[in-house]
């Protein structure tokens, strides 16, 4: 079975991660792309062999469309991802969920009331770097830490 996958926004992180990443993926194809800017959308749907949308509601009626990665601006994750998955997509939405409690607690009860997978793109959360260090200020080791900045390579698709 192949998955089949429509990206909304088409900026750097959906050029350099999300669509080399998903070629890679004999499962998996991207069918639709969809961005505000138009010149964005058209090229990456050429490239890739897939729709070219310019309105996220619109890509969302295409039956074929198994799956919806929301890679937009921030503010319309939670309205982004209630549509795809009233629209009966699974969602895959890149961090942060939403801006604000209560549009993540709507985004969680779409994907139940829809029997749809919702996942949050936290993919870095597993990192061995940020496992040691959420250990270290845990155990009270720096004192009372507010923020911290880690810097990393990834192995494939480089920005």
């Amino acid at each position: 079975m192949t998955i089949k996958i429509g990206i909304i926004g088409a900026g750097k992180i959906v050029r350099v991660r999300h669509l080399p990443e998903i070629q890679m993926n004999s499962h998996a194809e991207v069918t639709a792309i969809c961005d505000v800017v138009e010149a964005r959308a058209k090229e990456l749907a050429q490239e890739y062999g897939s729709k070219a949308y310019l309105d996220y509601r619109q890509m969302l009626l295409d039956p074929n469309i198994d799956a919806v990665i929301v890679a937009a601006t921030n503010t319309t994750h939670a309205e982004m991802t209630i549509a795809a998955l009233q629209a009966g997509k699974h969602v895959l939405c890149e961090k942060p969920m939403a801006t604000n409690l209560q549009d993540a607690q709507n985004m969680l009860d779409a994907a139940k009331s829809s029997g749809k997978q919702l996942m949050i793109g936290q993919n870095q959360r597993l990192e061995p770097a940020h496992i040691k260090a959420r250990e270290i200020i845990q155990a009270g080791k720096l004192g009372k830490v507010l923020s911290f900045t880690t810097i990393f390579g990834h192995p494939v698709c480089e920005y």
